[in-house]
Parts: C-alpha cells; sequence; structure tokens
C-alpha cells in the first residue's frame, strides 16, 4: 500500500477522536470521559488553536437557558477535562494543551493530534494526485477512511455549536468516498466497485452520485438490464419520497442505455 509517513499519527502523542465516538487518549489507550465533558472537548478540538468562549461553551451545554450554575458547572467540566489531559502524560510529565486564554479556553500545542485534521490533510493531498496519481489518491483516501469509526460525534448531544459541524463532518467523508469511487473509475476497475457502490446506494439512498457510477459501472460490465432495473427503483424512490425526478445527467445515461450508445469515455457527474 502506498503510504505517506509525514501524514502518519507521531508516537507519544496526545490524541482527540471526532470521527465516531468522542475519545481522549495516548499511547493505544482512550479514556472515556463523562457526556458532558466529551461534548467540550468536542468543541474545543473542532476549534482547535483558536479561543473558545465561556458564552459559546454555556451555550453549547445549555442551549438560550443556562442555569444559574452554568459558569460553575462549565467549569468543572473544564477541570475534569484538564485532570484527564494530564493523566495521560508520560513519567509524570503533563500534556500542555488545553490552555485558559482569556475569555476562554483553547485546546492547542505540539503534543496534540486530533483525526479531523489528520483525516483533511490526507484527502487534500489524495485530490492534487486524483489526475496523476490515482493509485495514489486511492491509498491516501482509503487512509483517510480508515479513521473514520462511525458517525461523527455520534455519542454525545449535539448544541448550536456542534450540530453544524456534524453535517459538514458528514458531508466531507460522503464526499471521500466518492473521492475513492472516482480514482477507481479512472483506472478502469468497474468490477471491483460495484459491490460497494451497491454498499453506498444503500447507505446514502438519495445520494445520485452513487446510482449513477453504479448504473455506468453496470452497463460498462455487461449488466445492462440490471443497470435499467436500478434506474428505475431510484426513480420511483425520488417521485415518492422527495416528488423529484431524476437529474438530467442521470436521465441522459438512462436514455444512452436505452438506445445502446458506446460508453467508452469516463462520465462525468458534479
Amino acid at each position: 500500500m502506498l503510504y505517506d509517513e509525514g501524514l502518519a499519527a507521531q508516537p507519544g502523542r496526545l490524541t482527540v477522536q471526532l470521527l465516531g465516538p468522542v475519545r481522549l487518549g495516548a499511547r493505544q489507550a482512550d479514556i472515556i470521559l463523562p457526556p458532558k465533558v466529551r461534548q467540550v472537548l468536542a468543541v474545543l478540538a473542532l476549534r482547535s488553536g483558536s479561543v473558545v468562549t465561556h458564552n459559546t461553551l454555556i451555550t453549547e451545554l445549555w442551549g438560550e437557558n443556562p442555569p444559574r450554575s452554568a459558569t460553575t458547572t462549565m467549569q468543572t467540566y473544564i477541570y475534569q477535562l484538564r485532570q484527564a489531559v494530564n493523566q495521560l502524560g508520560d513519567d509524570g510529565q503533563e500534556f500542555d494543551a488545553l490552555r485558559t486564554v482569556s475569555p476562554g479556553y483553547a485546546l492547542k500545542g505540539e503534543s496534540i493530534e486530533i483525526d479531523i485534521d489528520r483525516f483533511r490533510a490526507l484527502i487534500k493531498r489524495a485530490r492534487v494526485h486524483l489526475h496523476d496519481s490515482p493509485e495514489l489518491t486511492i491509498s491516501l483516501t482509503r487512509q483517510a477512511l480508515q479513521l473514520v469509526r462511525g458517525d461523527p460525534l455520534m455519542d454525545i448531544t449535539l448544541g448550536q455549536a456542534l450540530i453544524g459541524s456534524a453535517v459538514r463532518l458528514r458531508e466531507e467523508i460522503m464526499n471521500t468516498r466518492q473521492l475513492v469511487i472516482d480514482a477507481e473509475i479512472r483506472l478502469e476497475r468497474y468490477s471491483e466497485v460495484i459491490g460497494e457502490l451497491y454498499e453506498l446506494c444503500t447507505r446514502y439512498p438519495l445520494r445520485e452520485w452513487f446510482y449513477y457510477h453504479l448504473i455506468d459501472v453496470l452497463t460498462r460490465t455487461g449488466r445492462r438490464a440490471e443497470a435499467l432495473a436500478i434506474y428505475a427503483d431510484l426513480s420511483r424512490r425520488l417521485r415518492s419520497e422527495l416528488g423529484v425526478d431524476p437529474s438530467q445527467p442521470l436521465k441522459r445515461l438512462y436514455l444512452q442505455i436505452l438506445n445502446g450508445d458506446e460508453r467508452s469515455e469516463l462520465t462525468v457527474f458534479r
């Protein structure tokens, strides 16, 4: 497998995992924090390097009507998080990662690694090589997807500061799955991606991009009737659930298949 050592996780660092259950760890060991402390950790990690104000944390935890004890309780959560961070240090040496910076707190430092940062670094590099080295794109993209352990932030309550971030992360993961399929198709690995595309169509039942490419590669591999059946099923689902017809690219693909047009060039769906 092609691998970029510069993007590998470094040993002896504090890790924050957000692409799935929220976890704090080091040296291959995770600490499962209380739910509210995990929520605070997620807000700080998503804004790593920036100051998160007291008001932002209070609004995230309790919305627009916080209790009178909100400030004190929030500070207790910060204390618990700081204790957990310090607990993960080597031989009594504390991680200098969670800092008090007026008017709030910041999670930063050379000793911390956040899975989202590594995920995005891998994908940025993968996109650069899509045209000149699809093999490298596939390797980097699949390394990024190995960091995904479930739905982002899946085990915490999502307040105002986190709900938009969770939506964005889900979209980034879905786009990453598209990127690896795109690279595989550029290498004409049609038969190899059919199973993966079926799985993705099930996972994202209204995402036309995955259906388009499943229908396309089925046709390229001689499974025309199967491709047409999938189009018909998707068309019924879109009308039933959303009241819309398939997009124009899908309709054109459908007509090409019906008319028996040659499909020798890479198709494009944007």
